[in-house]
């Protein structure tokens, strides 16, 4: 069931790639976006769904991994998901799926003016990579508990976004669970395209096995390719501080969100 799910969605985002370019593109990319950007790359930020709206998003990644996660706003600044990964989906090898979905809640308890910046609170149990049943993690933790912030600027070179937060990851042994910081950056490129960048301090991550070091730095080019539909790609660790990546990893990201 939840194979069939997943072709399913990956068939209708991209049936809806193929007729993009009859659309006009906005999406959650460049200036002229038609919808907030909910994560900056791994990370959360103060963004939304509209009401009476659902999102479905996969990131495609290293080893035939892939998450998707759908997403629905029924009330005002509050959102909620499920989501669900696993290895090997994509190739010929024999799928291995996480243990239990992944759950997703936000709300956002502040609305951004023009000298404030947005503040959402939430939790976010998903986390990036392939699920270890063994060490009970992902490669990449989830955030956790977050609580996240956003301001946007317009500046001759666009619009750009500045994000922050700080959250409480589950994944680590109760005795190991630290507050952990982030922030991050978008920068439209015209229309339809942003240029994103997101640190990770990862101050929680004390597993050798999996963090070699502090802080993860990772960069993504979103792509509007419709009004509904955004194309992400995503290239991960630049300074190889996690054991897993052996180099500069590359994701792929979809994101698509319709009115209902």
């Amino acid at each position: 069931m939840l194979l069939k799910l997943i072709n399913i969605s990956i068939m209708l985002i991209f049936s809806t790639v193929l007729f993009s370019t009859i659309s006009f593109a906005k999406g959650n990319a460049g200036r002229e976006a038609s919808y907030e950007s909910r994560v900056i790359i791994d990370m959360p930020s103060a963004g939304v769904l509209p009401k009476n709206s659902f999102a479905i998003n996969s990131i495609i990644g290293d080893e035939g991994g892939m998450s998707l996660e759908l997403s629905a706003a029924i009330f005002q600044d509050f959102q909620m998901g499920l989501s669900f990964s696993g290895g090997e989906i994509v190739g010929s090898g024999e799928p291995d799926f996480q243990k239990y979905p992944g759950i997703h809640l936000r709300y956002r308890i502040f609305d951004e003016t023009t000298y404030i910046p947005a503040f959402t609170i939430g939790v976010q149990t998903q986390g990036r990579g392939l699920y270890s049943g063994s060490a009970k993690r992902f490669e990449t933790l989830s955030p956790g508990i977050f609580l996240a912030s956003s301001k946007a600027f317009t500046w001759w070179g666009g619009l750009i976004l500045l994000h922050g937060g700080i959250n409480l990851s589950f994944e680590p042994e109760p005795g190991d669970r630290s507050p952990n910081l982030y922030f991050g950056m978008e920068q439209t490129l015209g229309k339809r395209t942003t240029l994103l960048f997101e640190y990770n301090a990862n101050i929680d991550d004390n597993d050798k096995s999996f963090a070699k070091k502090k802080g993860l730095v990772s960069v993504a080019l979103r792509w509007a390719a419709s009004e509904d539909l955004t194309l992400e790609l995503q290239v991960r660790d630049l300074f190889d501080s996690q054991k897993q990546y052996r180099e500069m990893t590359r994701f792929i990201g979809l994101d698509y969100v319709l009115g209902y």
